[in-house]
């Protein structure tokens, strides 16, 4: 099967496997050239080929004469040129000539990107190493889009810079202790949809992504809303382990220049779904919506027997929820 397919693929076969010299086969087969020559091309599933050749070929023949030989050989080549035509996926001409017909700023992104492709083969792991962590770099800032307001981003600071009030020790939480788990959070969204159903209401929904969560938690207002309600020692703990965090890239055996982190919360640990659920725990809800969280995915759903008036009480709680986004340097 091996040497079937190098056969194919090069466009030639090796007539030592039929035991003939391979000097001169021109001559003695002239008509098994010209079907060499008629092999199709595109990509072949060579699965459905080795299946096709085992069905069709026929090996139990006689090998008395010249001619016998020639029959032999031709009925050979034959079989494998069908099995590979069957085989075989036709390359479409209009599809190699689809990049004619792009818009002209497609054919410039990809000019650019063979280009960018070209150089990046040329560079060394340094530069490379040094590349991946400037684009890093750029991630592990908050969203410059969410701008906080002014007096909002005073009241934080002044927080943050007041000296820490006296605390007890906290007290220690058990596993069993915590009721809610994230199945929870599926049932109530099943429980709140089959009852507007059974009630013949309609019920709106509205589902929301935070764009690169993790990565994009505000370094100053984590602290801010960690300060509010935990312990002295343990908020001093969780604080050094977020600030004058850094990173280098590794490529090869180069490493990159040092970057400082500026957002985001340490993923891979078994604090950093806790301390984003923390960063949202003060996400707005209304007494006549339903809203589910679960890590950066959100859902509000809205039931009433108008639908109009269902959609707009769902609207007035995704516009307080854009104020909540942009004072958290959220997007």
């Amino acid at each position: 099967m091996l040497l079937t397919k190098n056969c194919i693929q090069n466009r030639n076969l090796d007539f030592d496997i039929l035991g003939i010299k391979k000097v001169g086969t021109e001559d003695v087969f002239p008509n098994l050239f010209k079907l060499i020559q008629t092999f199709p091309n595109g990509p072949i599933d060579w699965d459905k080929f080795k299946f096709n050749l085992d069905q069709n070929i026929n090996l139990k023949v006689a090998l008395k004469t010249h001619s016998d030989i020639d029959n032999a050989a031709e009925g050979i080549i034959r079989t494998i040129q069908q099995s590979a035509i069957k085989a075989t996926s036709p390359t479409n001409p209009q599809i190699l000539n689809s990049s004619k017909s792009l818009p002209a700023d497609i054919k410039q992104l990809i000019i650019n990107k063979r280009h960018a492709r070209a150089k990046w083969q040329t560079i060394t792991d340094k530069d490379k190493a040094n590349i991946f962590a400037s684009q890093l770099a750029e991630i592990f800032k908050p969203h410059s889009c969410s701008v906080p307001e002014n007096d909002s981003i005073v009241e934080i600071q002044q927080f943050l810079s007041a000296p820490l009030p006296m605390s007890l020790p906290a007290k220690p939480i058990y596993p069993g202790e915590i009721q809610h788990l994230t199945i929870h959070q599926v049932h109530r969204l099943i429980d709140e949809i089959s009852t507007a159903l059974e009630n013949k209401e309609y019920c709106s929904g509205l589902f929301l992504d935070i764009a690169q969560a993790f990565d994009r938690v505000w370094y100053k207002g984590l602290p801010y809303k960690l300060k509010l309600f935990m312990p002295a020692p343990y908020y001093l703990i969780i604080k050094s382990y977020l600030q004058n965090r850094s990173f280098v890239v590794r490529q090869g055996n180069d490493i990159s220049s040092t970057h400082s982190i500026y957002a985001g919360v340490p993923q891979g640990s078994d604090l950093f779904p806790d301390l984003y659920n923390i960063f949202t725990a003060d996400i707005p809800q209304f007494s006549n919506t339903l809203l589910a969280t679960y890590a950066d995915d959100t859902a509000i759903l809205s039931s009433s027997s108008n639908p109009n008036l269902a959609s707009a009480v769902l609207q007035d709680h995704a516009n307080k929820i854009d104020e909540w986004v942009k004072n958290g340097k959220l997007k």
